[in-house]
């Protein structure tokens, strides 16, 4: 593993079929390209086909799934606005009142 841990440092990622509610992936470490892209190599190596992934709207996915699946993958992003939220703000632990979201095609034909 890269680095040092603190306290506050780590998050679990997961990886959830919407079908069957199965944990495909999982990644315990910190919030960053590195972990992204280590989090995305294990979810493509579990899969057999094409699939379409979406993902919140966490930055370092953007660089990790074009990485790691390129053009073989039909990628969303899904990001919920809060009210009061900041843009800049993603260290919230308890969100406000739920708003919108906005839906950004990323790659191919996601729905």
């Amino acid at each position: 593993m890269k680095g040092v841990f603190g306290y506050g440092d780590v998050y679990i990622w997961t990886a959830i079929d919407a079908d069957t509610k199965l944990a495909i992936s999982w990644l315990v470490g910190r919030r960053d390209d590195f972990y992204a892209e280590e989090f995305i190599a294990d979810l493509a190596s579990r899969l057999e086909s094409r699939i379409q992934l979406t993902t919140d709207g966490h930055g370092p996915y953007l660089g990790a799934v074009e990485k790691v699946f390129g053009d073989a993958i039909d990628y969303a992003m899904l990001v919920k606005v809060y009210e009061g939220q900041q843009q800049a703000d993603q260290r919230r632990y308890s969100p406000a009142r739920y708003v919108s979201s906005d839906r950004r095609r990323i790659s191919c034909r996601p729905t």
